[in-house]
Parts: C-alpha cells; structure tokens; sequence
C-alpha cells in the first residue's frame, strides 16, 4: 500500500510559506508517499509552474481531496484567522474517519478545529512551543518539533565567480558593502523604526548599500540613493543574486521571527545574519545563537553595530545545519510513510516518534512569552482575528 497525503496550505503569494509547504510536498514524495497538494487559493503562477514541472499534483476542489483518501493530512497554516479557519474546517469536513492529521501550526496559537484523536501538532521551534503550551494549556503529549525544511543545495555560498556576477547583475560595485533584509511584504514581519535608523546611518557612512526586498509600502519612504526598496518578493532564482551580492543580512521584525527561513537560506549561503530579537513575542531564532555566523541582539544599539561592522569574508555555510535540511526531513517522512501498511494508529505514532518533543526555554525566557502569550491573550487575539476577516 502506498500512503497517501494531502499537503494543504492556504497562500498565492511566492513567498516563504508556498516555498516551505511545496517543498515538504517534494519531500513527502521522495519519502515514497502519493501526494496530493490543496490549497483554497489559485497558487502564484511561480509556485504553480514548479509544482508542475516536478510532477506534484495540486487542486483548489474539496471534491478531489475527498476521493484521494488521504492517510495523513498535513496541514501548513496560519493564525486562527476568520479566513484560516474557514479553510481548515472546509478540509476537516471532507475527512475520512480516523485520519492522521499533523497542523504545521507557524505561529504557535491554538485552533479552535476538532481533527479528532490522532492529531500531532507540529511546532516550528522550541520557543513557538512555548508559546503554544502558555497559551491553549494543552498536554504536551502530542506537541512536536517540526521546522521548515531548506534546501542548502539550492541556498548554497558562492564561488568568487558567482559572486562577483550576482554584484554585476545587481548594479553594485565591487568597494559598496551591502546589506540586506529579505522578506515577505506584511507590516509586523518588518521593522520601520528599525530600518529608517538603518538607513539613516547608512546615508552617512559612504559606502554601505540597504536593499529591501519584499517590503510593505510603508517602507517606500526609505528609498534613496543608496537605500533600495521594492515590495514584492523576487523568484528563487534572483533571491538567490541578492544573498549572494550581500555582505550582511539584517533581521528586524516589529513581531519577531516565528522560525526564520530567509535567516536559515542567508546562513545557507554563508552570509551572517544581525537579528534583532523580540522576546516578548516570536523568537524561534533564539534557537540559532550557536551558529558563529548568526549575531542574536536585543538593542537597537547592538544590532546596528554588528551590522556595520561584520563581514561575509570566505563565505561557508555553518555547520549545524542539518537538522534543517531537505535529506534530514526526508529521512524522519520516510518512517512515517514506512508505518502507513500497519494502519492509522501506528502512522500517528511513528509521526509522534519522528519528531522531537518541545523543549524547555528556561524560567527568565517563559516569563518573557507569558506577557504576550496565555489563555486570555490568546481569546483576544483570535477574536480580532476573526473581526479582521483575513
């Protein structure tokens, strides 16, 4: 019997989430599982053409993933949003009885779905656990680690070669240091206050370049001479021009980062990264701090020093990064794509033991999520949420 999962994610832009949830498709694939990619929105014509030329198979019909029967339904999704939730339920709907379902939950806030008994809900890091566990109260038993896999062979450092041509395609000189901050155009994912000091400081400092790309609109005011700003996010292939022609990433968000891809690719491709931490709010990244190319500040002051000051040198990817990668993930879906001929109870098991448990932040860092994460906090949130519609 060859187990069958569907993959649903609900997002038509290119950004992170289509690229992690399509990838997991491939990886799901090479585990020797059938798969089946939902998703209620028409998918970007990038993501769409790819999915295509790789022989995954995808569909906006409700129908189609019914009569698929999937074994395991793995599900990418979002805050428990009024638009989340209708698509989540939509899917629950048209479940088979006993089915495994993994919620790749991203930002860590309960859902309020009844997938039934065997449900493992996947987190993206210890942190985001923490948040969860302050938040629903819930048994740990079935809270698991499960990151967004990276696909180092693609997000890789550059030869001198390729470097100096990603800088010649771009427009940048040999002598300009660059620093970039890639992303996906949503407010809370950028930091304004953050990057007008940024880019103040760089006005006066001769040299240095800001690129911004994916930035909401509200940052089109930073766009100068050697600030660059555009708003909607690059294909892969020119992502990948713009880690490579940098010499610097600089990570601020006004809500911190729930896991951090563009962090892992920019370390993938052996840039260092200045994060700036929130840690009251979506820290995943604290989980980063032993990679020697990974700078974790918590001041303006601090962050702003280390992006002036460090430099790519030689470029080499850290070592550390496996556990992200692509053939590690391929490797824990194997076993769980192994378990399918025993039946629902061993695939909900095997997908528990695949996956490591939460573990703990320390006391001083717990108190620090509980400000912003606990059961009334997260009544509130998923109330607005549900009046914003999105």
């Amino acid at each position: 019997m060859t187990m069958r999962v569907v993959l649903g994610f609900s997002d038509s832009s290119r950004g992170g989430t289509s690229r992690s949830a399509l990838l997991f498709a491939d990886l799901w694939r090479a585990a020797g599982a059938e798969v089946l990619v939902y998703s209620p929105d028409e998918l970007h014509p990038d993501r769409a053409g790819a999915a295509r030329r790789a022989g995954v198979v995808t569909t906006q019909s409700l129908s189609v993933l019914q009569e698929f029967e999937p074994h395991l339904v793995h599900l990418h999704h979002a805050a428990p949003s009024a638009a989340t939730l209708d698509w989540l339920r939509a899917v629950n709907a048209k479940l088979p009885k006993g089915v495994v379902v993994l919620t790749h939950n991203i930002f860590g806030q309960p859902l309020p779905v009844d997938f039934g008994r065997r449900v493992v809900v996947g987190l993206l890091g210890d942190w985001v656990a923490a948040q969860y566990r302050l938040q629903s109260g819930a048994d740990p038993g079935n809270l698991r680690i499960v990151p967004n896999p990276q696909d180092f062979s693609r997000f890789r450092p550059p030869s001198s070669d390729e470097r100096r041509t990603a800088r010649e395609e771009l427009g940048l000189l040999p002598s300009e240091r660059v620093i970039l901050r890639v992303g996906s155009p949503s407010e809370e994912k950028w930091s304004l206050a953050g990057y007008r000091r940024l880019s103040e400081t760089t006005d006066a400092g001769g040299t240095a370049r800001v690129r911004l790309i994916g930035a909401p609109t509200s940052h089109q005011a930073l766009a100068n001479e050697r600030t660059f700003v555009r708003h909607e996010p690059v294909d892969d292939d020119s992502l990948l021009l713009e880690y490579w022609a940098a010499d610097v990433f600089a990570h601020w968000a006004d809500r911190g980062e729930s896991f951090g891809n563009v962090i892992l690719e920019a370390m993938g491709t052996g840039l260092p990264v200045a994060y700036r931490a929130v840690r009251t709010r979506d820290n995943t990244p604290f989980e980063f701090r032993g990679f020697p190319s990974f700078h974790y500040t918590t001041s303006t002051k601090s962050w702003l020093k280390v992006v002036e000051t460090v430099h790519a040198g030689d470029r080499f990817a850290p070592d550390g990064l496996a556990p992200f990668a692509a053939p590690t993930l391929v490797a824990r879906l194997t076993r769980i794509v192994g378990s399918g001929p025993a039946g629902a109870d061993a695939v909900y098991r095997t997908c528990l033991a695949a996956f490591a448990t939460p573990s703990p932040i320390g006391r001083t860092n717990l108190a620090r999520v509980a400000v912003r994460h606990n059961p009334i906090a997260a009544i509130v949130k998923r109330l607005r949420l549900q009046r914003s519609g999105r």
